[in-house]
């Protein structure tokens, strides 16, 4: 609450003196002064001042913005552009209750105690390290773009204090590729599944992961019109990148292998393969449950299968990246696990099937849409015929 008290200069003028106190829970957790040569200053310096506490953002007062908020509204802002494994990590620091703080609590002490808490969640050092990452930018643009106190300087001390306390710390680099006789188990079942019902042909997918070292998320994103027959390349929209999201769009190199797989497929729909990512990674999963030998397979693993296959093979590096899309060799060294000399998939006994024509009523089934004029001739024209 505000007071007004009127003095008397040496010169005889008056002069108004505002005070603002605010208390809460009987304490004083705020209060300013200031002197003005009319009552009508003072009177709106008061009120001015008691709205700027109560929307956090006194002078020289206890910013009362919650970080929670601060993490809500940054990951509001970049949702469009931001991937869904940052957006998820933002999403889960806004619930902790231990980001329901004031900004002004917000410093480097905080911050590994909140490492400290994400790790005894029982997340990995990487993945603590992956999270704490993600606030980085945040921590840069919060005073210019949200009007608080969060120095990026403060994230900077945090994240040097966590890695030598090892509550961050780097992934280990993931070498696993799946062995001829574990793709030969994986490919027949997928095969056998979509023979006993409409579903999507996960046997052409993980042939064509293996030799195109696609993504799955690539791989349902490839159109027909995005492929250049005489040069082999084809664009690859929205690459993964780690600061982008949208707009990284890379021409890549399709191997012969791969185009024969990708056009085994009906060209029903503006895709190639016109399914829904999440439900084939959910299937590829269940695929790798049915066999107990094994272990510790990841979809993405078929990318590292494919790049390491091609050194092999005796590809150079720089043809190799022309197919994996990668930059830069330290990205691509890591695929350079190789077991023999020569291909792996020389005389592999699915080649035919996996490259054989899929039908398109198939496939229009999966999809639950009727078939374009493209993929079978219409009831008009089977008359005519």
């Amino acid at each position: 609450m505000a007071t007004i008290t009127e003095r008397k200069r040496t010169n005889g003028k008056p002069s108004f003196t505002a005070q603002v106190r605010i208390k809460e829970g009987g304490k004083v957790v705020f209060q300013a002064s200031q002197t003005f040569p009319q009552r009508r200053l003072a009177k709106t310096w008061a009120a001015t001042t008691e709205k700027a506490w109560r929307e956090g953002k006194a002078p020289g007062g206890r910013d009362r913005t919650r970080f929670c908020d601060v993490l809500r509204r940054y990951r509001d802002d970049i949702s469009e552009e931001a991937g869904k494994t940052v957006l998820q990590c933002l999403r889960t620091l806004a619930a902790m209750p231990e980001t329901d703080i004031p900004v002004s609590d917000v410093n480097p002490g905080y911050l590994v105690d909140l490492g400290r808490c994400l790790k005894s969640a029982g997340r990995a050092p990487a993945t603590v390290n992956n999270y704490m990452q993600h606030l980085y930018p945040l921590f840069d643009v919060a005073e210019a773009g949200f009007g608080v106190p969060l120095k990026y300087d403060d994230m900077v001390t945090a994240m040097r204090t966590m890695r030598r306390l090892k509550i961050i710390g780097k992934a280990a680099k993931r070498t696993r590729r799946p062995s001829l006789e574990e793709l030969n188990k994986l490919i027949e079942a997928a095969h056998q599944r979509s023979l006993r019902s409409n579903a999507s042909p996960l046997h052409k997918i993980i042939a064509f992961a293996v030799t195109s070292s696609r993504r799955l998320s690539e791989i349902t994103r490839l159109r027909w019109s995005d492929f250049n027959p005489e040069t082999g390349m084809i664009l690859v929209r929205d690459m993964k990148h780690p600061g982008q999201k949208r707009g990284n769009d890379v021409w890549v190199l399709l191997p012969e292998d791969a185009q024969k797989i990708a056009f085994s497929m009906p060209q029903i729909d503006e895709r190639i393969f016109p399914f829904n990512p999440e439900s084939l990674s959910t299937a590829f999963t269940d695929l790798v449950k049915l066999f107990d030998e094994i272990d510790d397979l990841h979809f993405h693993d078929l990318r590292h299968e494919a790049i390491s296959r091609r050194f092999e093979m005796g590809w150079s590096p720089a043809q190799v990246r022309m197919m994996s899309g990668h930059q830069a060799w330290s990205s691509l060294e890591i695929y350079t696990n190789l077991e023999k000399v020569g291909d792996k998939l020389q005389d592999w006994v699915w080649w035919e099937e996996v490259c054989k024509p899929e039908r398109a009523a198939r496939v229009a089934a999966m999809q639950r849409k009727p078939l374009t004029k493209r993929g079978r001739k219409t009831k008009k024209n089977r008359s005519r015929a």
